[in-house]
């Protein structure tokens, strides 16, 4: 029988890959959300800084 209490918790990133991962994918829908162009940019830089960290790790 299913145990209905055993609520799994939230996977926490594990490697930096990861994390790097999830603060991209937060910041992607923080943009998409935001209506103030220079707001988005300024998000769009970060998320273009974070993407390039991303890619460097899993060469």
């Amino acid at each position: 029988m299913e145990n209905k209490y055993q609520v799994p918790k939230p996977k926490k990133p594990e490697t930096k890959a990861e994390h790097l991962q999830k603060q991209i994918e937060d910041l992607v829908k923080q943009r998409d959300r935001e209506t103030n162009l220079a707001a988005k940019q300024k998000l769009n830089a970060e998320i273009t800084k974070l993407f390039a960290q991303f890619e460097r790790l899993k060469l």
